[in-house]
């Protein structure tokens, strides 16, 4: 019976070796394509045809082209989460912390806004959690030597529950009320969405400094708003 057990863990093994190395060869087929021709541009059969398959083994992997895409742009994360490890280094405490992690995230994102809408914000992004999980399964060194704040940040289940984690040392260290924290995640990140969609629709006309410039203001705003007048 052990014998048996073994063998057909032997078998899964090897098939999630295979899947695993299938899976990557797509992804980076359309990141590729992503880099050089722009999100509009990648097709099934352009990414099948550098990753060396059939159009058609594509779905054994995927849902659909919009689901591999969103695999492929998750890699985008790789240089936020490098860069916010030195960014955040400057904190003291963690509201400052809580802003920094933001601040950061808006100076990459407004870079790539129609790859962060499509991480965060489209049809797939309601199983995010499991797309990313899988991702780093397939890539564990793009996570790194991150700090468990960055990790947390890049595996929670969505974007409210990634941004929510920091509150918890907020609220220990006595800056907001653990009773208003999930108004204020849901305020900023809608605040958040508005201006990454407005730097899409380029209506209104600003450039990505000023974006970030403009959601940072804001966000600084509702934390004065919140902010217990003990720790002010």
């Amino acid at each position: 019976m052990g014998i048996e057990v073994h063998k057909m863990q032997q078998k899964m093994g090897r098939k999630n070796v295979i899947k695993t190395n299938i899976m990557n060869k797509f992804i980076d087929a359309a990141f590729s394509i992503i880099e050089s021709e722009g999100v509009e541009n990648v097709t099934i059969r352009g990414v099948a045809s550098i990753a060396g398959y059939n159009s058609s083994t594509l779905y054994n992997y995927f849902e659909d082209l919009d689901h591999l895409i969103l695999f492929a742009s998750i890699r985008y994360l790789r240089d936020y989460s490098q860069g916010l490890k030195e960014y955040v280094k400057k904190a003291t405490n963690s509201l400052e912390m809580y802003l920094m992690i933001w601040e950061c995230f808006c100076q990459y994102s407004f870079d790539r806004p129609e790859i962060y809408k499509l991480i965060f914000f489209s049809e797939h992004s309601t199983t995010l959690n499991n797309i990313i999980s899988e991702y780093y399964n397939i890539f564990p060194e793009e996570l790194g030597e991150s700090p468990l704040q960055v990790k947390s940040m890049l595996t929670g289940n969505d974007i409210y529950s990634r941004t929510m984690y920091q509150f918890g040392d907020c609220v220990k260290e006595g800056y907001f009320k653990e009773s208003d924290i999930a108004e204020i995640n849901e305020v900023t990140i809608l605040i958040y969405q508005s201006i990454l969609m407005n730097l899409l629709r380029k209506k209104p006309a600003y450039n990505k400094q000023e974006a970030q410039e403009k959601t940072m203001h804001y966000f600084k705003k509702i934390v004065e708003a919140y902010r217990l007048q003990d720790n002010k």
